[in-house]
């Protein structure tokens, strides 16, 4: 299911508020784009044309593109746009890939989400007290913001698989109901 699905009930209806968030901010991220280019368009001009080299285009760079990727993995969640094995799914009805999508999002994804985010919450909590830096060039800038998206990814992601397991349950209700 899409965000352009309707929703028939409960599990459908609070699913896509749930995908209508993971979208808001997946659009957000895309503009990150937009700045990734101009810092490695500055860092070329910089350093090709003016003989100077930024000391923060790498870091920016790396935390642009960071973001910009984690935050993008609940919209491929959302979109069905990830990597599946596909031996066996496609040969079962919607009921069934509910099922096979129920187990898998709450046995095995849902967890996974879980135990992610707390520890990046611990991470980037660690690292704001601490006031540690990455240390990674001369800007040396502190680590806690980009830590904290990481966290905040991962919760997106987390909220996104929920969303996924109320369109299975919205399924196998309404495979219920039409029986």
């Amino acid at each position: 299911m899409t965000i352009s699905d309707r929703a028939t009930g409960w599990p459908g209806a609070l699913a896509h508020i749930l995908d209508r968030l993971t979208v808001g901010i997946g659009a957000f991220a895309s503009i990150l784009f937009l700045p990734l280019v101009l810092v490695t368009l500055w860092e070329v001009i910089a350093r090709k044309v003016l003989g100077v080299p930024t000391s923060w285009s790498f870091e920016m760079g790396y935390m642009l593109t960071g973001t910009y990727f984690l935050l993008g993995g609940a919209v491929t969640l959302l979109r069905n746009e990830h990597v599946r094995i596909d031996l066996l799914y496609s040969q079962f009805g919607p009921r069934g890939q509910a099922i096979i999508d129920l187990v898998f999002l709450l046995v095995l994804f849902l967890p996974f989400c879980i135990v992610i985010s707390h520890a990046l919450w611990t991470y980037s909590a660690d690292a704001f007290e601490s006031g540690r830096t990455t240390g990674k060039s001369a800007w040396n800038p502190v680590a806690w913001p980009f830590r904290s998206i990481m966290f905040a990814a991962f919760v997106l992601l987390g909220i996104q698989v929920a969303a996924k397991i109320l369109h299975a349950v919205e399924v196998l209700i309404s495979s219920e109901a039409a029986k």
